[in-house]
């Protein structure tokens, strides 16, 4: 995947959704999200910051994981 894909996505739905001041988005370990691209395109917005969890460390998405394993089950995958 390329930093562009995320970079143009950021600046689409920041103005789109009127951000707050302190908005983290999430993000992963892969290449495009640690980029100097993507960094610089955070930056440029000032007030927003990355967030990104420790390596090899389950907890740090658990609740968001389980709140769309939910969603999926009720929402897309009804029987």
């Amino acid at each position: 995947m390329y930093a562009d894909l995320c970079c143009d996505a950021l600046r689409d739905a920041v103005p789109r959704y009127r951000y707050q001041r302190g908005l983290i988005p999430p993000s992963d370990h892969g290449s495009q999200y640690t980029s100097r691209k993507y960094r610089s395109v955070i930056a440029g917005f000032g007030s927003i910051r990355q967030s990104m969890g420790r390596t090899h460390c389950c907890f740090d998405n658990a609740r968001m994981e389980s709140f769309f394993a939910m969603l999926k089950k009720e929402l897309i995958y009804r029987l």
